[in-house]
């Protein structure tokens, strides 16, 4: 569907979104729009330039939530693609591979040898520790705390460190009663082999590894793979708006909840999905995203199960009032931003 500045602005009034053909000009040479494309009549003169895009109203409505949210470049360019959007895939590539590298320089920074990570994160854990639970003098549970921030690092970051039943425990911060209640020595083994698993292709110097090297289509196929998880979810979001209240309709239409999920893990979900297909586990991600999906779909065919679930986001979701709370801030920094785009 062809649609010109005109159109989108227009499609975006009857959402209460006003628009000006200015900004949109604005965000297309920041390319967080696609261009233009120029149309022309039969005999070849000019007629218009157009989005031939079929997302664009929805891509121009997202950027004006994200920027009213306080996002700034380059991590738009991330939400955008992580949504599916058409912007510079190289340009998101980057924002997306920030995090990671923040993450791996806190243990790699200066690193020649493994030795030398288990070291900063050693010295990590103590100062974040410290900053956390005070000076030793003052909290007994000090140790015990760094010894903990550094088992769980080690499991994030050292792919040769040996997770033992006793280290989860440590991890879970969990007694042996609780940590082994219902667990048979089967299954025991089998997280400990499922671990083992993600600390050869899973910790964050793989995936550091995974992408810096990785060529641009694997990116686009960790961002199909990803859309495939959102649009599972999104069909059992429709299926719980219509058995919702009032409460629950307004949290399951906000999207905050999705910005603040694909701000904190969709760089690392991105990474890890690039990092098991360059390790040959492609399969293990296409039968995940099978089961996936049919778990969403047996949720939407069982009233029970629905019901149960409605209950349980209900127990943990945020306040409502909070949403709105965030929503008028976040309306306050549009009105805010226009009026420094009108003096400018």
């Amino acid at each position: 569907m062809e649609r010109t500045k005109s159109d989108v602005i227009a499609a975006l009034a009857t959402q209460e979104i006003t628009m000006t053909k200015r900004r949109l000009t604005d965000w297309i040479q920041k390319r967080w729009l696609p261009p233009l494309t120029e149309q022309r009549d039969g005999h070849g003169r000019f007629a218009r330039y157009v989005w031939t895009q079929p997302r664009i109203a929805e891509q121009v409505a997202t950027l004006e939530e994200l920027l009213g949210l306080g996002c700034r470049a380059p991590a738009i360019y991330g939400f955008l693609w992580l949504l599916g959007h058409d912007v510079p895939t190289p340009a998101a590539i980057n924002a997306l591979r920030t995090p990671i590298a923040q993450a791996w320089s806190l243990w790699g920074r200066g690193a020649t040898s493994l030795e030398d990570v288990e070291d900063n994160i050693s010295r990590y854990a103590v100062r974040l520790s410290r900053r956390r639970r005070g000076r030793p003098a003052r909290y007994p549970g000090f140790a015990e705390a760094a010894a903990r921030y550094e088992a769980v690092f080690n499991l994030l970051a050292n792919p040769r460190f040996d997770a033992t039943i006793a280290v989860l425990e440590q991890v879970l911060d969990m007694g042996p009663s609780r940590c082994n209640a219902g667990m048979t020595d089967e299954s025991a083994r089998a997280m400990r082999q499922w671990i083992q698993f993600a600390q050869r292709v899973l910790v964050v110097p793989r995936l550091y590894q995974a992408m810096e090297t990785a060529p641009e289509h694997d990116f686009e196929q960790a961002r199909a793979d990803l859309l495939h998880i959102g649009q599972a979810v999104g069909y059992l979001r429709n299926v719980l708006l219509s058995a919702a209240d009032d409460d629950m309709r307004r949290l399951l239409e906000s999207r905050l909840i999705l910005f603040g999920f694909l701000g904190a893990y969709g760089p690392w979900l991105i990474a890890a999905d690039v990092a098991l297909r360059r390790a040959g586990h492609g399969r293990v991600i296409e039968r995940s995203l099978r089961w996936f999906s049919r778990k969403m779909w047996q949720l939407t065919q069982d009233p029970e199960a629905r019901e149960q679930l409605i209950s349980a986001m209900h127990q943990h979701a945020p306040d409502v009032s909070a949403l709105d709370a965030f929503g008028n801030k976040s309306s306050h920094s549009v009105d805010r931003r226009r009026k420094r785009e009108r003096r400018s």
